[in-house]
This record gives structure tokens, sequence and C-alpha cells, in this order.
């Protein structure tokens, strides 16, 4: 949705994020808007999780010359 909380709940516990985010937005309808409310105090709480970066690609080393004759 916005903040990444039902992704992170579904890592977090290996459910399927399709079934987390359809929970969330049946709460957020059908239950006087408590599944909103779980969503902001879960973004408020739930810690940031840091970007996995590629490292940057190193060239390869050169490789030598034949030796001339």
């Amino acid at each position: 949705m916005i903040a990444g909380v039902c992704q992170g709940l579904a890592n977090a516990y290996a459910w399927d994020v399709v079934w987390v985010r359809v929970i969330t937005v049946l709460l957020a309808i059908f239950g006087s808007g408590s599944g909103l409310l779980a969503y902001v105090i879960f973004w408020i709480v739930m810690p940031d999780e840091p970007l996995l970066l590629v490292p940057p690609a190193t060239p390869p080393p050169p490789t030598p010359y034949p030796p001339t004759s």
C-alpha cells in the first residue's frame, strides 16, 4: 500500500502478501477503521528494513600481453 507494512508482515511471517493486503483492506472497510488504525500503528512501530544494494561492479584485472618474439 503506502509504507510497505503488508509486505513487511508477509516477509516476517512467511505469508503471502496478497492475503495480508486483502485482510488489511477488508478490516479497513468493514472493521470500523480498525484495519486503517492497525496499519498506521504498524507503520510507526515496525523498524525500517535496510536497502540491499548491489555492490558496484569492478572491472576485471588487465590481462598481460603475450610475449613478442
